[in-house]
């Protein structure tokens, strides 16, 4: 078995130049451990000033980077945000002010583009494409045709002529867009600042041919240059990316990390001969994990892989189920679909029935984290020993203000009492009071008017419902909901329950998993009904869903024609 590159010094040399190494990580291989012991092997040889670490996201970066490395913070980041600070931090056209200026340049509103389009080179997370405007889908078309690095002349006539107009406005604000970033940096970036010996290249399946060719020529300047990805979770196509691009350098030591520790037989066989369905795939070596993940002798785990009648449509069936999943101890499930809007009638449905979900992969989103609400309604509760356990304690400032500044001042509050509770605030945020003191009941109760004293003091979460400003109800409607339900402490716990479309859980998994084979009935559908890339892009999401499964996979019905065919 050949051993990781840093585990055996004898294995690599520093003489004869840059020395390659592409290591393939399917699902649940333990990628990212892989990595993280990397750099803990190239920073106690180069120094921590002398490892980088790219990704496709900061977050993912800094995840392989790790805290034990203590890697500088310039040292950590996505491709983009290494080429940004290399070209000297340009103004961008794909910032909330570039975009402004675009849109007051641009010669019709079909050119136009929405604010949202705004990209951070510093933590740029790719996500499916939905574009509110014809001038960001042309952009986002130009740029995948830069990505690909196909020359102008061939792309399509609408598309060339926004892209002449852009062209010409950038040279007018002097700015560079997103991809302009890799761009510059094969023209003007050999090597990064401070000439590292060793550069990690994480989810490089993910990487468009342009991104890579920088990669590899950035990786080429350094002494060790270690390209880790999967091309068969390859999720970017729809950006630019390009799953061969993952073999663009040649290397000297190739690998596979070919040990699951998540994916029982049933689930990887499943999941195996679906993605075996792409013409000209790589066939890798890749097996299931063992009963011990840690322990070949504890034999293989065979987890399960069924169809089962539950629609996105009308998820009244599968809701039912996940509270039974969800009544097993350790039990965590998690629900998928390859678009946003086929989880709006189960998120309906679980709010209606008070079950806690969220998506701690998306934490930006609040229609997959609404019990985030809930922090107010847990202030309140803050001195309730049933709610808060140990740590129960009175009211700080900071707890008041929480609670209280959803609340309709009038009939409540006395005048002047949410400027007293503001005050505090203020001057806790120049250190001149602690607004993480607590707070004296007797104060406390005298910000109310005193007919709502007892309420105050007994923590009445249906007073403070009445009391809340309309446009605050429906927003704390879910929490309370889950509190009068389940009792307020389920709102300390995480739930165990996540939902999200495929492409925001990637690095995720549940011991149980649902998986709607629903289609967009646009280009989504029609692309997987082609023989091509964009029938294997499709092909390869669904493999990435499938194998978020450490026990269970479920496979849903379609409710509609538009759908993959199990």
């Amino acid at each position: 078995m050949r051993k990781d590159w840093g585990d055996d010094d004898e294995e690599v040399s520093d003489v004869f130049g840059t020395t390659v190494h592409r290591r393939v990580g399917p699902p649940g291989c333990g990628k990212t451990t892989y990595l993280a012991r990397q750099v803990v092997h190239a920073s106690s040889k180069y120094g921590r000033t002398g490892v980088v670490v790219a990704s496709l996201t900061r977050a993912a970066a800094a995840e392989v980077a790790g805290r034990k490395t203590q890697l500088p913070r310039r040292n950590i980041g996505t491709l983009h945000a290494h080429a940004f600070h290399a070209l000297g931090r340009p103004g961008l056209c794909e910032t909330s002010e570039g975009l402004k200026e675009w849109n007051a340049f641009a010669p019709s509103s079909t050119y136009k583009i929405d604010g949202k389009y705004a990209v951070d080179p510093e933590n740029a997370a790719p996500e499916q494409a939905v574009f509110d405007t014809q001038g960001a889908e042309l952009l986002n078309q130009a740029s995948v045709l830069r990505q690909r690095m196909i020359p102008v002349e061939g792309w399509p006539p609408r598309v060339k002529r926004f892209h002449a107009k852009w062209e010409a406005w950038k040279v007018h604000a002097n700015r560079r867009d997103f991809t302009d970033l890799i761009e510059d940096a094969i023209e003007k970036v050999d090597e990064l600042p401070g000439n590292p010996d060793v550069i990690l290249l994480d989810e490089a399946q993910d990487m468009s041919k342009l991104e890579m060719t920088w990669a590899v020529q950035i990786g080429m300047k350094a002494k060790q240059f270690v390209i880790v990805g999967d091309p068969d979770q390859n999720l970017y196509q729809w950006r630019g990316s390009d799953p061969e691009a993952f073999y663009q350098a040649e290397a000297a030591t190739e690998s596979v990390l070919s040990q699951s520790y998540r994916v029982p037989a049933a689930v990887h066989e499943r999941a195996v001969a679906w993605v075996e369905t792409i013409p000209g795939r790589r066939s890798i070596d890749y097996n299931p994990r063992f009963n011990d993940p840690s322990d070949p002798l504890s034999g293989t785990a065979m987890g399960s892989c069924t169809e089962a009648g539950h629609y996105w449509k009308d998820p009244t069936s599968l809701v039912r189920q996940i509270e039974k999943d969800l009544a097993v101890t350790g039990q965590d499930v998690m629900v998928l679909a390859s678009c946003g809007y086929m989880l709006v009638p189960l998120i309906r449905e679980l709010r209606d029935r008070g079950i806690p979900f969220h998506n701690p992969y998306r934490t930006n989103n609040g229609a997959w984290n609404p019990m985030r609400a809930g922090r107010r309604l847990l202030a309140f509760k803050r001195p309730d020993g049933k709610v808060w356990g140990d740590e129960n304690r009175m009211w700080t400032w900071e707890d008041l203000k929480a609670w209280m500044e959803v609340m309709q001042a009038r009939g409540n509050i006395v005048h002047g009492g949410k400027a007293v509770v503001e005050s505090r605030q203020i001057k806790d945020k120049f250190g001149d009071d602690g607004s993480k003191e607590e707070v004296d009941l007797f104060k406390a109760l005298h910000l109310f008017e005193e007919e709502h004293w007892d309420a105050v003091m007994g923590m009445d979460i249906d007073w403070w419902e009445r009391c809340l400003k309309h446009a605050d109800r429906q927003r704390q409607d879910y929490p309370l909901r889950i509190a009068r339900m389940h009792g307020a402490a389920v709102l300390r716990q995480r739930p165990r329950l996540v939902l999200g479309t495929i492409h925001s859980v990637k690095g995720g998994e549940a011991r149980r998993v649902y998986v709607f084979p629903d289609l967009s009935a646009t280009a989504h559908y029609h692309g997987y009904k082609k023989v091509g890339q964009s029938h294997d892009a499709v092909v390869r999401q669904f493999y990435v869903a499938m194998t978020r499964a450490s026990e269970d996979l479920i496979l849903c019905k379609a409710s509609g024609a538009e759908a993959v065919r199990w």
